[in-house]
C-alpha cells in the first residue's frame, strides 16, 4: 500500500467518521423526542457515535501524517 492510498483511505475515513457521529445523534435525539411526547423509553446510539469518533481520530492522524508526503 502506498503513501497516496493511505492518504485516499484517510480522507475517506474522515467522512465516515462523521457521518457515524452524525447519524448517531440524529437517531438519539429522535428517539429522545419520541420518548418525551409519547412518553416511554429511548434510545442513546453510543456505539455509533464512539465508532465515529475512532474513525475519525485515526483518519485525522494519518490524514495529517501523510499530507507532508503527498504534496
Amino acid at each position: 500500500m502506498s503513501i497516496y492510498d493511505i492518504y485516499d483511505n484517510s480522507k475517506i475515513g474522515i467522512i465516515k467518521g462523521l457521518v457515524a457521529i452524525l447519524v448517531g445523534v440524529i437517531i438519539s435525539l429522535a428517539s429522545l423526542n419520541n420518548a418525551s411526547v409519547n412518553g416511554g423509553r429511548y434510545m442513546i446510539m453510543y456505539g455509533l457515535v464512539i465508532y465515529g469518533i475512532i474513525t475519525l481520530v485515526k483518519s485525522l492522524y494519518y490524514f495529517i501524517k501523510c499530507r507532508k508526503y503527498v504534496r
